[in-house]
């Protein structure tokens, strides 16, 4: 009798061992294809990140004047407006064209920028020589 209880035994020992063993490499299947989701989400998300374009610019109009505004840096400028508007410094100092290359001036490495670049800077700024040469 004593041999009949522990084959019993050791037979349902033997059925959790492999069971639990099981179980083990079930959760760490689970765990695995997890982990292969999330990859997957992450790289469809970069790729949708990759595929935004750099400015989602929105207009609005002001008056005479037609604005451009970038929601992600808050900056606006003038887009279009009447040609005696065009006319005026402040005008052009506020013009998106103005804007835009002031911003490729700046992306330009500060050793390559020459006199040429400021200066195209300054004529699309409405920038006079004047104003040019004080500092």
């Amino acid at each position: 009798m004593r041999y009949v209880v522990d084959f019993v035994f050791l037979g349902i020992a033997s059925v959790l061992f492999i069971w639990h063993n099981g179980s083990e490499k079930t959760q760490t299947d689970q765990a695995k294809y997890q982990l292969m989701l999330t990859e997957r989400r992450l790289a469809e998300t970069e790729a949708k990140l990759a595929a935004k374009p750099a400015h989602n610019y929105s207009r609005y109009t002001s008056g005479e004047r037609e604005w451009r505004f970038d929601p992600e840096s808050g900056d606006s400028c003038i887009l279009l407006t009447t040609d005696s508007d065009w006319k005026k410094a402040s005008t052009k100092k506020q013009s998106c064209a103005c804007e835009d290359a002031r911003h490729d001036y700046q992306a330009i490495p500060s050793a390559d920028r020459n006199q040429a670049d400021r200066d195209w800077v300054f004529d699309t700024c409405g920038i006079t020589r004047k104003a040019k040469e004080q500092p």
